[in-house]
């Protein structure tokens, strides 16, 4: 089921530094664990602003979903982030954000979708799995999951 609402857009790399930072503050504390223990926010947005592909949902003006990667020589895009306002789960907003993705990943010639997650992140690694990431890679923390397309 998607979220259908006439105030949402999707967007591609259309957010400002302001846009990514005030997301990124915001989803802080949803993140598991949160962002802020293991990143600098201010220079996590801005690499993303400068150097990533954003895949951007907007609620009216405000920035409630993005994913940002970057593509490799080897055509694999490294989803760096993947976030929702927690307001807006299930309906729709996640799967909306991938569909985005694997479109802009299918027009680009990319051949797969790599991202690492936390294993304390048990929904997020459930999602994940649900919509064809497969494990490749474990540390003591983390998976990397990989989707082929």
């Amino acid at each position: 089921m998607f979220f259908v609402d006439c105030m949402i857009r999707v967007s591609l790399n259309e957010s400002k530094l302001e846009d990514v930072l005030f997301h990124l503050e915001f989803m802080d504390k949803h993140f598991r664990p949160n962002l802020s223990s293991y990143t600098d926010i201010n220079t996590y947005a801005e690499k993303i602003d400068k150097k990533s592909i954003k895949i951007e949902i907007w609620l009216q003006k405000q920035l409630v979903g993005l994913i940002a990667g970057y593509c490799s020589k080897n055509n694999d895009f490294f989803i760096s982030n993947y976030s929702a306002f927690p307001s807006l789960r299930h309906q729709g907003i996640a799967l909306l954000l991938l569909k985005h993705l694997e479109d802009y990943s299918c027009e680009n010639i990319i051949q797969s979708l790599i991202l690492e997650v936390y294993k304390v992140n048990e929904r997020a690694v459930a999602f994940y799995e649900k919509n064809g990431f497969k494990q490749f890679k474990n540390t003591k923390n983390t998976f990397f999951m990989k989707k082929s397309l």
